[in-house]
Parts: structure tokens; C-alpha cells; sequence
């Protein structure tokens, strides 16, 4: 507090006096350049009554001691894939940390490294950030800036070729500075400050090391000549020029107090001075000598009272402003080299190192404090305890101490091996006032008459007291061995191994804890958990329960014991367990696990003790927890119901899985073991960032047969969201959160596929998005250091065949297949219909000819019938025929016998007589006539069925002698065949043809026969 109040007043003394003065500078930002005596004279009582007051505050800041421990996490060339001397370091504002290497440009996210070369390939010697998207580098006859592309690294733009100096082909940039109104490019000869698109180059009389930004100002030691600065003009002003300013080499120079700097030289050691006045002097430290030697090549300024000097031989040396070395940072502590090219605080006051061999991060704000075995002297630790002022450590190499009073002032190497206790040491506890040690040999008891084994039972894995909850004192010890439950009982000499409790034999118990009602919980190496009760002596079980573990596997690593009040409960990945007596199952602890929430299923939970073991059970939330969780990371709730994390850095510990182990030294502070040593966790710091951001999209590339391709920018809107071909949909997205104290785990997933649930946390900060469909996409990350979330937007366009043009191509396609279709129906009904109509054309001609059959049967029939009608009438011709042949015969032989008679005498009828009979019998013959004819008509009737139809209804006057006229001209007869049938004359068939014209009305060219035959 003190402290803070004396920067707070000196910080307000350095405003007003520098409020005072008078003022000039570089475009009106810069101040403190040399002025007129007669002036400055009116300003010296001021200046002494400050300067009193100055020295007054002073009093109490070097009293004040500081104490640093920097922790050291070393990053080899095999590691970031490039060279191994690095040059310069800075920071973006995205906090992405980026090193000038041999090879290029080196950038880390904490994850993952990348490198980006010059266009030729130079050693980059310089990089500067000017915190707006730009990352200047600088090397061989090159300068210029890379800045990131979408989604695809980082991309460099040379602007050396607005540089008009000759020299600028034969020059290294060493320095860049970026301000408001320029950027500086520093060479050993030249200064170029960038305005926009032009360079103005400054030539210096001389050769320059550095030039060092201080309080607005620009300072340049010209060797041979002194220290100049830049003034408003932007030209070279002389400062100083007194011998030490202008031979020794100026290399560090940093601001100190209200108005000094800070002056560091190569083998001279370190300067104030004081620009106004010009005063220079030694500024005497404890390290005088070791800086000398080593020689100071940069330093930062941490703190108002903290400094870091990087040399070329011994490393890192931080000491405060009065000269006191606080820590130091070399090859023997940790560092791969001890020749420090760069130094960089990084935004949470941390100090990078770029060296001639690797890259290294000093940690040093930090509430975990790391003890690390270097040599591997100590081993891996497993148990430790604070017991008389004596720190006790327990390995696989053995039992080792130290004299302890805080840990501030401790360092592993001061641990001693204790004689006598070899081999792995499993378990330290301090019981009833005595230290108890379970090694794999046996147990020892230690306490301040010396140490003592009380147990020659291998494997004294974990050592719990069983208290009488009536009386709260200790009645027994219970320890897990290899070989079952041990019991110790106490007596004069103290406590002694008494037996192994019955039912417990070879049983290989790492884990015991006891519950108030005394059942024993006991965890077995390798076949799980077990509830035993044990009689009221405890010297034998007497009943047995194996708890019912989901998946136990070979061995119980997933799974903790630990105790809340005097109440036992098991942790493991599937949440919190507690035993029910009511039910007599085991079952979930709802509220330790709402308590511990978001941390319910922890890879392991502790209790924090401090002081007696309480008898009575308290409330878990008046309990103090360490929580393990699945990734790693350590947790503390308080007892107010507090969090406070902590960033175990893999690169620098490492847990031992299952054996974990947390002993409190004090209300403060807590001491954890792991692989090489172990930590310090300070219960009531917070120095972890409370606001990290959400990770960012460091790179996103193309897949193409199975190789990352870059990703054209083509796909990246104005608006970030990705808009992507459907022939290029298989991504791969790279995203980090720059956090370099602690890695971070990741979380992620796709909103508008499958796979939109969070997936569970894992380490690389890299995701492939395959075969996607086409759609709207949201691609989301988080870490477990934060909860903001980083979103990218994904739009994965249709194929060309779902393109608005294919698709209009397929509408009018469809419409040309339904018009096709339409057409081939109705072509199809149209066969249809000529196959149905020529079906039953064929049907109905079928049906005809079937019918025409019938009637041509009909007509056989009927014709037949005409036939036999008609041989019936031809039979009664016939014999008409015959009877008027015969009668013809007989009138001959009448007549032939009437010319004989009447040659002769003997006639006895006479002539007249005879003749008479013979014309009777003539006239019957002739009166037969009408029937011949009769007979005619019919048959000329069934030939010819309408003619005289026809003729009767055309011609109605005609007579039935017409009417037989006209048969006889219809058979196509003469008339003179006519003339016999009608029994006239050829003279009266030629009148009867001539009326028979008349009444037809026909003309003189008109033939009779004609007529009737086409009748």
C-alpha cells in the first residue's frame, strides 16, 4: 500500500513538473529538449523542492524488497520449425506473438506456430506491431509489413522501393519503432521514418547501435559522437556528448524516476541520466561486476520498480530501481542459452526472450509457483509435508527435507536426501503430532526424537486415523497397503503396527478413507471401490461391498476418495457419489455436485485442511475444495463460495494420473506434486486474465485430395461470412486463443448440421468441415478459459445443377417432358382408340361376315328352298312338257290316223267330228296357257325382284301385256322370240314395242332393250 502511494505521488510530481517545462518535440508529442539557462534558472527552486520531495518518496520504495520467481518455458527450433537464433519480438493487438528469425517471420498463438519468409528469403532482424493490423519486419535491403489475409496467414508488402538512398541496398534494418504519425526503420547508418507512402531517410554523422523510444522522445547514440535525439523537424539534434555517451556502447535505455533514463552499455555497466540537466552518472548496483562481464545487449522496464537486463553471456538479470537483484534467468536455471538478441513484455506482464539459441517465456505474474526438479535429482514427487519447520518431500528416489520457513525464500536444490528412507515414498502424514512416512519398503515414524520404522508391511500407500466421534480422539490408524489394511495402535512408545484386519489379505489397497460411522471406504489398485465394516476391535471384516462403478477398467484412476466434515464422498467422471444407509445403495450427491458446479465431474476432488480435522460434519459450502477437472485444470472454491483458477502449464508440470496429491502449508498458499516437483498455488491471487476473448480464425484452407490448399479470397464477403462453391466444400478451419500462461482447450460446433452440439473440449485448435451440403452454415468455438464464443458464418452455394439457371432449365425441361408426355398420351390414347375402333370394326366386320354367314346360310337355305320350289315347278313344266308332248304325239297320230282314215273307206267317224275333238283337246292345252305364264312370272320374279316394282311405280299405266313385254325384253329376246311366247305376229311385237315406248317416254335414240336391261 505504501508503495503504491509513493508512485502515486511521485507520478503526480513528474506530470506537473513536465507540465512546467518547457516544451518541444517531434509534431508537438515530444518533450525535454535542451533550453536557454536563463530560463530554466527561474525554474530551479521549483525543480529542487520537487527533487526534495522526489528523494522523501523515495525513502520507503527502496526499502521495500520485491520477490520473483520466473518461471521458464523454453521453445526449441524443433518446436516453431525454423532457425534457432531469433532477433526481436513483438505483439499484435489480436495478442498474437510474432519473432524475427533467421528464417522469417515466426508467429504463435500459444498453440501452434507458423512461419512466413521474406520475398528472398532475408534473416529478419527486426518486427514491430503498430497494434492496427500491421506487423513491420525489417532485414537485408528489405522493409516492410505483413498483414493478415482472410483466413489465410499473412501476407508481405515490400516498401522498400519508396526508399531513395542508394545505400539502402547494403543496409540491415535493426530497429522499428511505429508511432501515430510514422514508422521508424533504423540502420546502423541511415533512420527512415515512413510517412503514408513516403520515406524520408535521416542521415546520421556516424554509426548508430539503437535507437530507443523514451517518454515520446527518440534517442540515437552515434558512436564517437554522443547521444542525439529527433527533434519536431525530424532531423538529428545533439543531447550529450560527454565520453561516456560517446564511447561506450550504448545498447539499454529505459525511463527511470520522473524524468532520468536508465543508460545500459556493453561492458561499462548501467548510467543515469538526466537529459534536462545533462548529468550523467554510475548507477551502482549489486550485480555490477556480472553485468560487466556479461555484457548488456537490451532491457524493459516491468514495473515502477522492477527492470530486466538482457546480457550476451549470463542471461536475464531482473533487479529493482535500486540496483537489487531480485532473480536471475540463465543456462543453469532453464534457459537453452544465455545470449539474450531480444526482450519483450507481452500484455500480461510476462517477458519473452528471443536468443541466439530458441525462444523462451518468463513467467511471471502467475498465482502458481513452480518448483522444478531440472536435473531429475528429486524425482517424481508423490507426497509432501511441512512438519517442525522442515519441508519433507516424498519420491520414487526417497524421502528428502529441507529447512523451511517460507517458500519464498526456498529452492528444490536445498532438499537432502534423509538416510535411511530409500526408494519410493508414497505417503507423508502428520498425525497426532508425528510425522508418518508409508514407503514401499515399509512405514516410518518420525517425530523429534528421530525416525523409527513401525512397519515392515511393503507399500504403505495412504495412512487414515479412525476417530471416536464421541470423545474425538484417535483410536486407531488404518493405512492401504499392497497387501491389505493394516491397523496401528498406540501404546507408550507411541503408535506401532498391530495386525492386517482379517478379510483384507492381499487385497492392494492405495486408497482409505473412514466415515464417521466407521465402515472403511477402500479404493483397490485395480478392482475398484469397496464399503467395508469391521467389528468394533477392528480384526476382521465383517461385511463387504463392492460398489457398483460404471466401467471401472483395470485400474481406478477415473475415481476419488475424499472427505467432506467426516463424511466420505467419491468423484469421478460421471459426477459425485455419496452411500445411502436408507436405500443401501450408492447414489448421487445432488448438492455438493450443484455446489461444485460447473466442475461436477472432476477427474479428482480435495479438501482443503488447514489446522485440526473437524469432528463435527459441516455444510459442504462452509467447506474450502480443490477441483480437478477433466482437462487438467486446477479450481478453488473458498469457503465464501469463491473460485479461484489456476493454468498449470503443461510445459512446465505435469500431474502424476491418479496419484495426485494437494497438502495446505497455510490459509494462503497450497502445495500440489506432480512429475518433476511440484507447485505452489496461492489461494488469494488472481492474476489470470478475467476478460479473455473468444478464439479467433487463424487460418481456413481448402481440401482438395487431401491437400490444404489456400483459400482464394474470392470466398470472403465484405462481411467475413463465407461463401463457398459446392465443388469446394470440404474445409479445414484453424482457431487459437492467444493465451500463453495455460493451454487452452476447445469446443465447437456447426449450427444447420448434424453435428450442432458442442463436442467436448480437446487441445488442438483444429477442425476438418467435410463433404458439407449445400445450405447455411454456423461454425462456433469456444475455449475452457472463456465463455465467448468466436462464429463463422459458412454459405455453401448449390451445385451447378441446382443453380437458379439450371433450375429454370430444368422447369422448362419438365414443362418440355409434360408437353412430350401429354403428347405421347394422347398419341397413345389415339392408338387406343384406332386399335379399339379397328377392333370393333373387326369385331363388327367379324360380326358382319358372321352375319353375312348367316345370310349367305339364309340363302342357301333359302335358296334351296327357291331351288326345290323351283325343281318342283320345273317338274310340273316338265310334265306339262310331257303331257303336251304326249298330247302333241297323240293329235300327230290323230292326225296321221285321220289322213289314214280318210285314204281309206272303212273311216267310220267323220273328219269334222274327229277335228273337233282334237280342237277341245287343243283348247285345254291353251287355257294352260295362263298358268305357264304364271308359273314364268314367278320365276322371273325371284330373279329379277324389283324391275317390276321399279317399273310399276315408275310407269303406273302399264298393262299386264306391258309388263310381260318387258320381262321378255329384259332376257334380252328378239322379237322375233318374243312374237311365239305372246302368240302374235313379229308386226304386233313390233306395235306392242312402240306403245310400250310411248308409255316410257322415250326418246327416237333411245333402245328399248337398253332401257329394261339396266332396269
Amino acid at each position: 500500500m505504501q508503495a503504491d502511494t509513493n508512485r502515486n505521488i511521485i507520478s503526480f510530481f513528474k506530470t506537473d513538473l513536465i507540465c512546467l517545462l518547457p516544451s518541444s518535440g517531434l509534431k508537438n508529442s515530444y518533450r525535454h529538449r535542451p533550453v536557454n539557462l536563463r530560463k530554466t534558472m527561474a525554474y530551479v527552486p521549483l525543480t529542487v523542492f520537487l527533487f526534495i520531495i522526489r528523494l522523501l518518496c523515495q525513502v520507503p520504495v527502496q526499502a521495500q524488497t520485491m520477490n520473483i520467481r520466473p518461471e521458464i518455458i523454453n521453445y526449441t527450433n524443433s518446436q516453431y520449425q525454423a532457425e534457432s537464433q531469433n532477433w526481436s519480438i513483438t505483439q499484435s493487438e489480436d495478442d498474437l506473438l510474432f519473432f524475427a528469425n533467421n528464417q522469417g517471420l515466426l508467429s504463435y498463438d500459444g498453440a501452434s506456430w507458423h512461419l512466413y519468409p521474406l520475398p528472398e528469403n532475408q534473416i529478419v532482424r527486426s518486427v514491430a506491431s503498430d497494434g492496427k493490423g500491421r506487423i513491420y519486419a525489417g532485414g537485408f535491403g528489405v522493409f516492410g509489413y505483413y498483414q493478415k489475409k482472410d483466413f489465410g496467414g499473412y501476407q508481405f508488402h515490400n516498401l522498400s522501393q519508396l526508399v531513395r538512398d542508394s545505400m539502402f541496398g547494403a543496409e540491415e534494418i535493426w530497429k522499428i519503432i511505429p508511432e501515430n504519425n510514422f514508422v521508424l526503420f533504423q540502420s546502423f547508418s541511415r533512420i527512415h521514418l515512413l510517412h503514408g507512402g513516403t520515406v524520408k531517410t535521416l542521415v546520421a554523422p556516424g554509426t548508430i547501435l539503437y535507437t530507443y523510444p523514451v517518454r515520446d522522445q527518440f534517442y540515437v547514440q552515434v558512436l564517437g559522437k554522443g547521444l542525439f535525439r529527433i527533434n519536431e523537424s525530424e532531423k538529428l539534434e545533439p543531447v550529450s556528448n560527454k565520453p561516456q555517451l560517446c564511447h561506450g556502447r550504448i545498447t539499454m535505455m529505459l525511463p527511470y524516476g520522473t524524468r532520468e533514463l536508465l543508460i545500459g552499455t556493453e561492458k561499462d555497466g548501467l548510467l543515469r541520466f538526466d537529459p534536462l540537466s545533462g548529468q550523467i552518472t554510475a548507477f551502482p548496483t549489486a550485480i555490477d561486476q556480472e553485468l560487466k562481464l556479461a555484457e548488456i545487449n537490451n532491457g524493459v522496464k516491468l514495473a515502477d520498480n522492477l527492470y530486466a537486463i538482457g546480457t550476451i553471456g549470463q542471461g536475464v538479470f531482473f533487479m529493482d530501481a535500486q540496483g537489487q537483484l531480485l532473480a536471475g534467468v540463465n543456462k543453469k536455471t532453464g534457459l537453452q542459452n544465455n545470449t539474450i538478441l531480444g526482450m519483450y513484455p507481452d500484455k500480461e506482464g510476462n517477458v519473452w526472450l528471443a536468443m541466439d539459441k530458441g525462444i523462451a517465456q518468463l513467467i511471471l505474474k502467475s498465482n502458481v509457483a513452480y518448483y522444478k526438479d531440472q536435473e531429475g535429482t528429486i524425482g517424481t514427487v508423490y507426497a509432501v509435508a511441512i512438519y517442525r519447520h522442515t519441508l519433507y518431500v516424498g519420491s520414487n528416489h526417497g524421502l528428502y527435507q529441507a529447512p523451511y520457513n517460507q517458500m519464498a525464500h526456498f529452492e528444490l536444490t536445498d532438499l537432502k536426501e534423509v538416510p535411511g528412507i530409500t526408494g519410493q515414498v508414497w505417503d507423508l502424514k502428520i498425525i497426532d503430532s508425528t510425522l508418518f512416512c508409508g514407503n514401499n519398503t515399509g512405514t516410518y515414524r518420525i517425530n523429534q526424537t528421530g525416525i523409527e520404522k513401525i512397519s515392515s508391511l511393503s507399500g504403505g500407500w495412504d495412512l487414515e486415523p479412525l476417530i471416536d466421534p464421541k470423545t474425538g480422539k484417535i483410536k486407531k490408524l488404518l493405512q492401504g497397503t499392497y497387501n491389505g489394511i493394516a491397523v496401528y495402535e498406540k501404546n507408550k512408545a507411541g503408535w506401532k503396527f498391530s495386525h492386517l484386519l482379517k478379510g483384507t489379505k492381499n487385497m492392494a489397497v492405495s486408497r482409505v478413507r473412514i466415515a464417521s460411522d466407521g465402515r472403511i471406504w477402500a479404493m483397490h489398485a485395480y478392482k475398484g471401490i469397496y464399503l467395508l465394516s469391521a467389528d468394533s476391535g477392528y480384526q476382521q471384516v465383517q461385511n463387504m461391498v463392492q460398489l457398483p462403478l460404471k466401467n471401472p477398467g483395470p485400474t481406478t484412476l477415473g475415481w476419488c476418495l475424499f472427505r467432506t466434515g467426516d463424511q466420505v464422498r467419491l468423484s469421478g467422471r460421471t459426477g459425485i457419489y455419496k452411500w445411502d444407509n436408507a436405500s443401501n445403495q450408492l447414489v448421487r450427491d445432488k448438492e455438493l455436485e450443484a455446489y461444485l458446479e460447473p466442475y461436477d465431474n472432476p477427474r479428482a476432488i480435495f479438501t482443503d485442511e488447514v489446522g485440526a480435522r473437524a469432528v463435527t460434519s459441516p455444510s459442504p459450502k462452509k467447506t474450502a475444495y480443490w477441483v480437478l477437472d477433466k482437462d487438467k485444470q486446477l479450481h478453488y472454491k473458498n469457503p465464501d463460495g469463491e473460485w479461484t483458477h489456476f493454468a498449470l502449464n503443461s510445459h512446465l508440470f505435469n500431474l502424476v494420473t491418479g496419484f495426485e496429491n494437494i497438502v495446505s502449508i497455510n490459509p494462503l498458499a497450497s502445495l500440489l506434486t506432480g512429475e518433476d516437483g511440484f507447485v505452489i498455488l496461492h489461494k488469494t491471487e488472481r492474476t489470470l486474465p478475467v476478460n479473455l476473448p473468444s478464439p479467433s480464425f487463424r487460418q481456413i484452407s481448402l481440401i482438395k485430395e487431401g491437400k490444404d490448399i489456400s483459400l482464394p479470397g474470392s470466398f470472403v464477403q465484405s462481411d467475413g461470412t463465407l461463401r463457398l462453391p459446392y465443388r469446394s466444400n470440404n474445409l479445414k478451419i484453424s482457431y487459437s486463443l492467444a493465451a500463453y500462461d495455460q493451454p487452452a482447450a476447445y469446443s465447437y460446433r456447426l449450427l444447420g448440421s448434424p453435428e450442432d452440439r458442442w463436442s467436448a473440449y480437446s487441445f488442438p485448435g483444429e477442425k476438418e468441415l467435410n463433404n458439407l451440403s449445400s445450405g447455411n452454415y454456423k461454425f462456433q468455438v469456444k475455449s475452457n478459459l472463456s465463455d465467448k464464443i468466436a462464429t463463422l458464418e459458412i454459405q455453401v452455394l448449390n451445385p451447378w445443377y441446382f443453380s437458379i439457371v439450371a433450375r429454370i432449365l430444368y422447369l422448362l425441361l419438365l414443362l418440355i417432358l409434360i408437353l412430350v408426355l401429354w403428347r405421347i398420351h394422347q398419341h397413345r390414347l389415339k392408338l387406343q382408340r384406332q386399335t379399339m375402333t379397328l377392333k370393333m370394326r373387326e369385331a363388327l366386320q367379324l360380326q358382319r361376315e358372321k352375319n353375312a354367314n348367316q345370310l349367305l346360310v339364309l340363302e342357301q337355305q333359302k335358296l334351296k328352298g327357291e331351288v326345290l320350289h323351283k325343281s318342283e315347278d320345273l317338274a310340273k313344266l316338265a310334265m306339262e312338257l310331257i303331257k303336251k308332248k304326249k298330247a302333241l304325239k297323240r293329235f300327230k297320230e290323230e292326225l296321221d290316223q285321220m289322213k289314214t282314215q280318210h285314204n281309206s273307206v272303212s273311216d267310220t267317224l267323220p273328219i269334222d267330228s274327229r277335228l273337233q275333238k282334237l280342237s277341245k283337246s287343243l283348247n285345254k292345252y291353251i287355257q294352260d296357257e295362263e298358268s305357264d305364264w304364271q308359273l314364268f312370272d314367278n320365276g322371273f320374279s325371284k330373279v329379277h325382284e324389283a324391275f317390276f316394282e321399279k317399273l310399276v311405280q315408275s310407269y303406273p299405266d302399264l298393262t299386264s301385256q306391258d309388263l310381260r313385254l318387258a320381262a321378255y325384253l329384259k332376257m334380252n329376246l328378239s322379237t322375233k322370240e318374243i312374237a311365239p311366247l305372246l302368240n302374235i305376229s313379229v308386226r304386233g311385237v313390233e306395235i306392242k314395242r312402240y306403245r310400250l315406248r310411248k308409255k316410257l317416254r322415250l326418246g327416237p335414240q333411245d333402245n328399248l332393250s337398253d332401257f329394261m336391261l339396266r332396269i
